[in-house]
């Protein structure tokens, strides 16, 4: 059974975070989340009254058989950590903490949910005895995210019964780095000294046995390979230069601690210089090399030839995002090609992206099972003519299969980095012809062809609409403030009626009639509470804000940011006045929180 003092330990004492009930809640401590309980949906009838006639009965030591089947338990507990709130999840542990003490059925399914995440080894060694631990005392006062992290440290040294409450919970814990909202302060204020990890690393027995996930913040790294296991299938480490030498022997170790890993994201924290990347390449080329991982994400890093060629050597990949010049890939993959289908999302980082190379690219991935096509541009990119454009459409529609496909992103330089193109040619607009091989991919989820603006008509874009009704994501290049749009605002009536899904656009549009003229009542009537959150107009030209704001009040009703560029004054006027106009919508848009 879990002990009230070790319940300070999952979280440092000042926060009290876990010990705001006490044990009289005996009764309030579940009447407290009756309405939630009741939204459960069992196999039976369960109302909020008849659940109060199993509290009384339960306190009067006759509790209800169904709370004492585990998966009922289990579900309940699910329900009340997992606490929604402006539609925003955090972890509810004050709660499962009253459960516990409520009775002794409840403390084994709270114990696993408690201790199976923990953002740092910390609460465990806080269950060892007071005499042995020693925690600097912080100033409140100075208390913030940026200030310097508090030490844990032993007093003493470690005798093997100091270790009987860390194992008791240590085999509850699967995830270990990973962090509630409330819980994000602590991870920079609660760290361990060489004496505590000294300690950790004489143990002869497995510090952690069920981990399963260990996501890694920098503070931690040192010590974050004595928790490796032959269990640990996912693994993510924020990456800094300056610990070269910790991620090296990290590197190392991995294939022998974790020969079972499958998931590895490895994210850059700061810069590296290109020196610390080509020190550093060695060892990821052969940490690459010793597994058989079924996900890598590591989409700063960019990756020799030969790296990429033992990455996409292994028979159990998956999910790739990396970083890697787009002709030096297509090399990899003709001299060592792929065996048969296996990758399901494709993201592609380069610095340079040509006008060709794409179309190439796309069947040597034998792509039937792409679920996610992505290639971005950092630093430059080059004119892209219409035939190029047209060649990568063709080439996703021929080798991805229209029931699978879901997501198709081609964003060339979208940080805003150099951009090689005749500024006054502008980018290369979509046509229907480009994009009509892509209409029978009836699940398309997110397309984001976000260099490139929209040349459609208003029945064009209500046949692309009907083509994709999963669409949760649509974006066009809204940058350059076209003077002609094809698409009215019209238009958008049509994503709202087909394409209820719908939440985040980027389009431009005319406030103009458009070829199939104004719309009717009729047609208005088709868009319905439609759910859009995010629209981007770039410089769309409108004349009268008040009736575009009544349209986009009457077809998205719950929109609650609406964005628009700027355009450059008029020669003699201080503002362009299509700019104002904008502004007037903006403010007559009802905003939804």
């Amino acid at each position: 059974m879990l002990l009230s003092s070790d319940l300070d330990s999952l979280v440092p004492k000042e926060t009290k975070v876990f010990t705001q009930r006490l044990p009289n809640v005996l009764y309030l401590s579940l009447t407290d989340h009756l309405e939630n309980l009741t939204k459960l949906s069992f196999p039976w009838s369960c109302t909020l009254a008849s659940f109060q006639g199993w509290l009384h009965s339960f306190v009067a030591h006759q509790m209800h058989h169904c709370f004492q089947i585990q998966e009922i338990l289990v579900i309940i507990f699910e329900f009340v950590v997992s606490n929604v709130e402006n539609n925003k999840a955090t972890l509810d542990r004050q709660s499962i903490v009253a459960l516990l003490k409520t009775c002794r059925t409840f403390n084994g399914p709270a114990v696993q949910i408690l201790w199976r995440e923990l953002y740092t080894p910390v609460p465990l060694l806080l269950t060892m005895p007071d005499d042995l631990l020693e925690l600097e005392k912080i100033d409140k006062e100075k208390y913030s995210y940026f200030g310097r992290p508090r030490t844990l440290t032993f007093k003493r040294d470690v005798v093997p019964s100091d270790w009987e409450r860390f194992d008791v919970y240590a085999p509850f814990v699967k995830k270990l780095g990973v962090m509630g909202r409330n819980e994000r302060l602590l991870v920079s204020y609660t760290v361990v000294d060489d004496n505590v990890c000294r300690a950790l690393e004489q143990r002869k027995s497995v510090l952690l046995p069920a981990l399963t996930s260990i996501t890694s913040a920098t503070n931690d790294l040192a010590y974050i390979g004595l928790f490796l296991t032959p269990l640990v299938l996912r693994l993510k480490l924020t990456m800094r230069s300056r610990q070269l030498e910790l991620l090296t022997s990290l590197a190392a170790d991995i294939p022998f601690r974790a020969p079972m890993l499958k998931i590895l994201h490895l994210t850059e924290s700061h810069t590296w210089k290109e020196e610390e990347i080509t020190l550093f390449g060695p060892a990821l080329h052969q940490l690459l090399a010793n597994l058989d991982l079924e996900e890598l994400d590591c989409e700063w890093f960019p990756l020799p030839g030969e790296t990429a060629q033992v990455l996409f050597g292994m028979p159990s990949l998956r999910v790739v995002n990396i970083r890697r010049a787009l002709p030096g890939l297509v090399q990899d993959l003709q001299s060592n090609p792929l065996k048969q289908p296996q990758l399901t999302e494709f993201k592609l980082s380069t610095d340079v992206l040509g006008s060709d190379g794409l179309a190439e690219l796309v069947p040597l991935l034998l792509p039937s099972k792409l679920i996610v096509f992505s290639v971005t541009s950092s630093i430059t990119i080059s004119i892209s003519a219409e035939e190029n454009i047209t060649d990568f459409i063709l080439a996703i529609a021929a080798h991805c299969s229209p029931t699978t496909f879901t997501d198709l992103t081609f964003e060339p330089n979208p940080k805003g980095g150099q951009q090689d193109q005749v500024p006054e040619l502008g980018p290369t607009a979509v046509t229907f012809a480009m994009l009509r091989p892509l209409l029978p991919f009836c699940n398309l989820r997110e397309l984001r062809l976000n260099a490139q603006p929209l040349d459609f008509a208003d029945d064009e874009v209500k046949q692309m609409a009907m083509a994709w009704p999963r669409l949760e994501g649509l974006y066009f290049d809204t940058s350059y403030g076209h003077p002609s749009p094809r698409p009215s605002l019209k238009s958008l009536l049509w994503l709202a009626a087909y394409c209820k899904r719908l939440v985040s656009l980027e389009f431009e549009f005319s406030e103009f009639p458009g070829d199939s003229g104004e719309a009717s009542p009729e047609e208005m009537a088709l868009a319905v509470d439609h759910n859009l959150k995010f629209l981007s107009v770039g410089a769309s030209m409108i004349e009268n804000p008040a009736r575009v704001a009544g349209f986009l009040n009457c077809v998205f009703p719950n929109l609650a940011l609406l964005m628009s560029t700027d355009l450059r004054p008029i020669d003699g006027q201080d503002l362009h006045p299509n700019n104002e106009r904008w502004k007037e919508v903006q403010a007559q848009i009802q905003r939804v929180d």
